[in-house]
């Protein structure tokens, strides 16, 4: 299951709904309404805040270079709105 899918199944829950309710007349699963929803929380965590960066600090023991960390960061978050 793709990140976008998995968020969106656990927004639908959330809010009481099963993400595999279909509507009449053979309408598609209810979980790919809320992806503009996914998405918008995608974009919020594109930039990570600073407790974020100080947390990735301390996991690795190591100073790691700033804007290695934030590349890195980007680009998961990238691929996980590209559905991957």
């Amino acid at each position: 299951m793709k990140m976008r899918e998995k968020m969106a199944r656990a927004l639908c829950k959330a809010r009481g709904i099963d993400p595999d309710r279909q509507g009449h007349d053979g309408w598609p699963p209810y979980w790919p309404h809320v992806l503009p929803e996914v998405d918008a929380m995608l974009d919020a965590l594109m930039e990570p805040t600073e407790g974020m960066i100080e947390a990735n600090k301390s996991v690795d023991h190591l100073e790691p270079d700033l804007p290695d960390v934030l590349g890195e960061w980007k680009a998961m978050i990238t691929a996980a709105k590209e559905g991957k």
